[in-house]
């Protein structure tokens, strides 16, 4: 009977098992294309005819993939959806284009919106919010501000992501937009990249621009500025980070590269031309300035392979509390090649940098910054006209290094030659007791200047004949009209720094 009742139920087991398996497993992909006949079931060879439908029939994990062609809708992947993916046919092949509002709108999840372009969004091209983003081979461009609520903060990203995990770029080109191109707050970690790029965006022997670097990863010539990083999450303060790699940002208004108070790397990147906004004067290619906490640290480090070339105002900025280190090229910035602002700011300019042909000056620390120079060449920079706050005669700069306003600064074994005015100009800077001043100059070289050190008149007496004996025996001057100049009227008018 017991053996029965146990062949009885074996049977019955086997026989769920049988029907299970001959049940159709779901498929995971569902199709759209723009031109296919409504009702359509979303089945390969019967796709729906808009991403709405899509996303109402989507289960978790589903992945829809969009035909060729142009959707005039949103896509909106509201909390909850569970959508893995949302893929087209190509940036060029599938453009997402709305007649009114975001392009595509993410709240939630672990998302891939990969090879499509958004174009003509309002606000934003394409938003998230507590989200793990990856984008992949996504353009989007013209983004158009909208002030609904009239109080002049319309948007216009290209993507703008808030309070998420995680954003990632790879090889995505953000363009023309209205408002910045990537606009980012309160994310954890930020990547922008082409994997597929080897070659590197400056000359290793001069510096100059390469022309064959050309990579898929770009930023470019949008009006409210390239990439802005702006405040760390509040739970994660210090592990926030950014990292930028094999990356073209070029001809943005206002700035290329913004980071508040989230600490960061630069690597194998361009950030060049970035342009003076009609009503503004900043336009620095990277800057790292103050986040939503004033006195929370960051540390940005533009490394060796990277250039910073032709911005209209400094290649590279540091405010507030930030510490800014520079190991790449940066050539041809209209106000100086990299600032340091600000008691609490820290410029290091690193063995592997080269800051050439710059205008008014190679490095400055300014208003009680620190500078350290360890190693690099800073020099070939070009004269410039500058005229004080308070006004006065234009007068030419040219120096290598501007040391000004309570500012310090530790210089060693580096080449500040070839600058047409001082290799090294101090206006008053920090000072010491006993007639010294907060500069320490040892092991470099100084040639092709009028003057190799020089203290301003402004700084008449701060400076001892000692250590102005010690600059000339710890240091080598070839080829300078005079090597210590301890009451040189070299621009009188005081530099401020950067605005």
């Amino acid at each position: 009977m017991k053996q029965r009742a146990l062949l009885l139920a074996l049977s019955v087991a086997l026989g769920a098992c049988s029907e299970s398996a001959e049940s159709p497993a779901r498929a995971p992909l569902i199709y759209v294309d723009a031109v296919a006949a409504a009702g359509g079931s979303g089945a390969a060879d019967s796709p729906f005819s808009t991403v709405a439908a899509a996303v109402a029939s989507a289960q978790a994990g589903d992945t829809i993939v969009l035909a060729a062609g142009t959707y005039p809708e949103a896509i909106r992947l509201e909390e909850g959806h569970g959508i893995a993916e949302v893929r087209g046919a190509g940036p060029d092949l599938t453009l997402i284009s709305p007649d009114a509002g975001r392009g595509v709108i993410v709240v939630g999840g672990k998302v891939t919106i990969s090879s499509l372009m958004v174009t003509g969004a309002e606000s934003a091209g394409l938003s998230g919010r507590d989200v793990e983003l990856l984008l992949r081979d996504v353009h989007v461009q013209a983004t158009q501000r909208v002030d609904r609520a009239g109080d002049g903060n319309g948007g216009g990203h290209g993507v703008q992501v808030t309070d998420a995990k995680s954003v990632e770029l790879i090889r995505c080109q953000l363009s023309n937009n209205h408002g910045a191109g990537l606009m980012i707050s309160g994310v954890g970690l930020v990547t922008l990249d082409d994997p597929d790029t080897t070659t590197m965006p400056a000359d290793a022997a001069d510096g100059s621009r390469n022309p064959g670097f050309a990579p898929a990863s770009v930023v470019s010539h949008n009006k409210g500025g390239g990439v802005a990083i702006v405040n760390p999450p509040a739970a994660s303060a210090g592990s926030a980070h950014f990292v930028v790699r094999r990356t073209l940002i070029e001809g943005n208004d206002g700035f290329g590269l913004a980071s508040y108070g989230v600490g960061g790397e630069v690597h194998a990147s361009a950030v060049i031309g970035t342009r003076r906004p009609p009503s503004a004067d900043y336009a620095d290619g990277v800057s790292l300035l103050e986040g939503v906490d004033p006195a929370a640290a960051a540390t940005v480090v533009v490394a060796a392979t990277t250039l910073l070339a032709d911005n209209e105002a400094a290649g590279a900025r540091v405010a507030g509390h930030g510490h800014l280190r520079i190991a790449g090229v940066l050539r041809g910035n209209h106000k100086g090649g990299a600032w340091a602002v600000g008691p609490a700011a820290t410029l290091s300019v690193e063995a592997s940098a080269l800051l050439v042909a710059n205008k008014g000056i190679g490095a400055g620390a300014a208003a009680g910054a620190m500078l350290w120079v360890q190693g690099a060449r800073i020099g070939a920079t070009e004269a410039v006209y500058a005229v004080a706050p308070t006004g006065g005669i234009p007068e030419l700069i040219a120096d290598g290094v501007v040391i000004a306003s309570g500012a310090r600064a530790r210089i060693a074994d580096a080449n500040l030659s070839d600058n047409q005015d001082a290799g090294l100009l101090l206006i008053e800077p920090a000072l010491l007791a006993g007639g010294f001043v907060d500069v320490q100059v040892k092991g470099c070289t100084f040639g092709a200047s009028e003057v190799g050190i020089a203290v301003n008149v402004l700084a008449a007496g701060q400076v001892s004949a000692a250590q102005a004996a010690g600059w000339q025996a710890d240091n080598t001057f070839v080829g300078v009209k005079k090597a210590v100049a301890l009451d040189t009227k070299l621009n009188t008018q005081r530099i401020p720094g950067p605005k």
